[in-house]
């Protein structure tokens, strides 16, 4: 795929592709978790408040 276009402007291109794409799915998997009940606000706050670096 580089082969084809090597320029910065293809990278950026590229870049943004793969984050609109991974972007809509995270939405997508967390709005299923919202309407099934799994997260909420409670949650989301519970979450926050987490060191999730001695995870």
């Amino acid at each position: 795929m580089f082969e084809i276009d090597k320029s910065q402007k293809g990278l950026e291109e590229l870049k943004n592709l793969l984050y609109n794409y991974y972007s809509s799915k995270m939405k997508s998997a967390l709005d299923a978790l919202w309407d099934s009940g799994e997260l909420d606000q409670t949650r989301l706050d519970e979450i926050n408040d987490m060191d999730l670096h001695k995870l």
